[in-house]
């Protein structure tokens, strides 16, 4: 069976249209995509810096998880500044004079 179709396409001349129009207009849809992602990022940058859902309870809670963080262990610092101190004072020591074994003789 025949389908009897009144209008007859040719694929050739309209692949070659489509084509025309997206040569005229791929750089314009490529910055339209750009300028949209970059508004959409700004958006969703906007939306967690400046309008936060949190209450002050979970603002609190998460300022108190977060200060444990850090802890200030005296001793070591002090034997770090020893180690330091000791190694100031052996490079103001004169050093060695061996042989030199760039001359030759």
């Amino acid at each position: 069976m025949k389908l009897d179709t009144s209008i007859n396409f040719n694929k050739e001349k309209i692949l070659s249209k489509l084509e025309s129009t997206w040569k005229k207009i791929y750089k314009i849809v490529f910055f339209l995509l750009l300028f949209g992602a970059i508004i959409f990022g700004a958006y969703i940058w906007r939306e967690n810096l400046y309008l936060s859902t949190w209450d002050d309870n979970q603002v609190q809670s998460f300022r108190n998880t977060q200060d444990k963080g850090t802890v200030f262990n005296e001793n070591n610092y002090k034997k770090a500044l020893d180690v330091v101190n000791q190694r100031n004072q052996e490079s103001g020591k004169p050093l060695d004079s061996g042989r030199n074994f760039f001359l030759t003789f």
